[in-house]
């Protein structure tokens, strides 16, 4: 689809200045803002054409945007929930030891509680994901 943007986007792009190139030759040398003599129709179609051609290429620019944003956005959500989840394991893990610590348990059963605690944050985590 990016492709037929592309190319409806160029051909617009190039009608469009066709337009006003048949508007710059109706109008007057001095004065481009008014028509030649003799020469209004043919101005006022083509400054009408141009007008309208660039308002269809306001809209296919940002079609192509929002074609990009709907890829981008997904990644983006992914990458957010990834480091969250990070953040939430690491929190967990620190938390736990910190009690450890605090109740002045062994090393060896603190870093246990710390690695459970990462554990459970991390099925949590991959649980979440899961729904998505």
């Amino acid at each position: 689809m990016k492709a037929e943007l592309k190319r409806a986007a160029d051909l617009v792009a190039f009608q469009r200045s066709e337009a006003l190139s048949r508007k710059r030759l109706s109008g007057d040398p001095r004065n481009p803002f008014r028509p030649r003599y003799g020469a209004e129709l043919t101005f006022a179609a083509a400054s009408q054409e141009a007008e309208t051609l660039g308002y269809i290429l306001k809209l296919l620019e940002k079609e192509a945007a929002r074609e990009c944003a709907r890829r981008v956005f997904p990644t983006l959500d992914a990458i957010l929930d990834f480091v969250v989840g990070l953040g939430l394991m690491a929190l967990g893990g620190l938390g736990l030891a910190a009690a450890c610590v605090v109740a002045r348990s062994p090393d060896s059963f603190t870093r246990a509680a710390a690695l459970l605690g990462l554990g459970f944050m991390a099925a949590v985590n991959l649980h979440r994901q899961k729904r998505k």
